[in-house]
């Protein structure tokens, strides 16, 4: 029990502080702020939880759905945007291989669990500003 305190703390801070910074939040995926969560993992939901006064929140069950592609390409085509999350590396690697054109600034990922990783993706406008 203790070390998942532990774990749900850091992966808070990580994720959280720089939320702060974002909670300009219109709500849906495409709202920087935005947090992605894998709901199969009590661990992610108890991370979720704690950082839902930051930004909107996506639950997601494995994959990425045609519907958050088609919203995160759009945003992400737009403005700048900020993704984060609590989920398995594969949503991350497919998230961030979907916004390799758009630019990334910065990528970062870190192992919270067995199967679970806390991440954020950062991209930039179309010339390449953040």
């Amino acid at each position: 029990m203790k070390r998942r305190l532990f774990l749900q703390s850091s992966v808070s801070s990580i994720v959280a502080a720089p939320a702060l910074a974002h909670t300009g939040s219109q709500g849906g995926v495409n709202a920087s702020g935005s947090f992605f969560y894998d709901t199969r993992f009590d661990e992610a939901r108890g991370i979720a939880r704690s950082v839902s006064p930051f930004g909107s929140l996506t639950p997601v069950n494995g994959d990425l759905s045609a519907e958050w592609v088609k919203e995160v390409i759009h945003a992400a085509a737009k403005s700048p945007q900020t993704f984060r999350g609590v989920t398995t590396e594969s949503f991350y690697f497919c998230l961030r291989t979907l916004l390799q054109p758009r630019r990334i600034a910065s990528a970062h990922i870190e192992r919270v669990g067995r199967d679970l990783y806390a991440w954020e993706i950062r991209t930039t406008s179309k010339d390449g500003m953040a």
